[in-house]
């Protein structure tokens, strides 16, 4: 049964139909093998419900690329060690030539390998994504107050041109191109 209401599960689907990554899949349309594959690669628990799947294995296996549950944001590189960080830790994603980077606040980061030519779309449905889950409390996170300098979990993010989910740390909507 999903943690997630029906009109979180409608918003998450409507992100990941407006950027329709290769090689992605979103709630119930993951395939179950990869599926399982991603929750033992990447050490995924039993508790956490994952809504978002890039795969970026050769033989679609989901062992490798990055998985966004409802408590954070996971990714593995072929033949290294999976990558894990909260939606609390969370502090920007970026995309560059063959790789996207997430960075936490600690300003550590990880970078998730994507095939040629996937790279722009999953970025931005990643980003996208990864900004309503924070928007929407996912992990039952609790935040008083933010010290200087962190982002506050419970602010709302939507660009003001077009009202689309945005990050903070974003200077321009990647939707409509606005100043955020």
């Amino acid at each position: 049964m999903s943690r997630l209401t029906t009109e979180q599960q409608q918003t998450i689907r409507e992100i990941f139909n407006r950027h329709r990554p290769g090689k992605a899949f979103v709630l119930d349309r993951i395939p179950a093998n990869r599926l399982q594959n991603a929750r033992e690669s990447h050490r995924i628990g039993a508790d956490e419900e994952v809504i978002f799947l890039y795969d970026d294995t050769f033989f679609n296996s989901g062992r490798d690329g990055i998985v966004l549950t409802t408590a954070g944001i996971y990714g593995k590189n072929a033949f290294e060690e999976a990558h894990h960080m909260t939606y609390s830790e969370f502090d920007a994603v970026t995309a560059g030539l063959g790789a996207i980077t997430f960075k936490d606040k600690s300003k550590s980061n990880f970078k998730v390998s994507t095939v040629s030519g996937t790279t722009k779309k999953t970025f931005e449905v990643a980003q996208a994504l990864i900004a309503f889950l924070i928007q929407e409390d996912v992990a039952n996170l609790v935040v008083t107050g933010a010290k200087e300098g962190q982002i506050p979990v419970k602010q709302n993010w939507n660009c003001t041109g077009c009202g689309a989910p945005t990050i903070p740390s974003n200077k321009f909507c990647e939707y409509c191109g606005s100043s955020v």
